[in-house]
């Protein structure tokens, strides 16, 4: 299991490489765009990690997160089996794509697999 040493330790590696992005950014290294896209994802990645600390400090323990990680599994394999019958009786007229991202959104399945993401990280897999 992660700790909150280990957790905050990424924290500052992450924060250290926003500022590179910033640094080479400012100083002309980097064009706008692209700027933009890694920063954004430096800065997703920041938060993600700030929520894991914050869970990590209520010192879970670890049957309980291999309970919660089951239960979120079990949860996800049904709603991408339901996608299916939830597609019937839709406009047709959409991409599948469109509508695998309506249902994701409907569903909450994007949350529950960002849920998932994190015990596995604590868990240390």
């Amino acid at each position: 299991m992660k700790t909150p040493t280990a957790v905050l330790r990424i924290i500052g590696t992450q924060e250290e490489e926003i500022r590179q992005i910033r640094n080479s950014y400012h100083n002309g290294k980097t064009d706008p765009k692209t700027y933009k896209r890694e920063e954004a994802k430096a800065m997703d990645r920041l938060k993600w990690m700030r929520e894991v600390y914050r869970y990590i400090e209520t010192k879970p323990k670890e049957a309980y997160l291999r309970q919660q990680l089951e239960d979120l599994n079990r949860v996800r394999d049904a709603l991408k089996i339901g996608f299916n019958d939830w597609k019937v009786g839709r406009h047709s007229g959409a991409s599948d794509q469109s509508q695998r991202a309506t249902y994701r959104k409907e569903t909450g399945l994007d949350n529950i697999e960002r849920q998932i993401k994190t015990v596995r990280f604590v868990l240390g897999e």
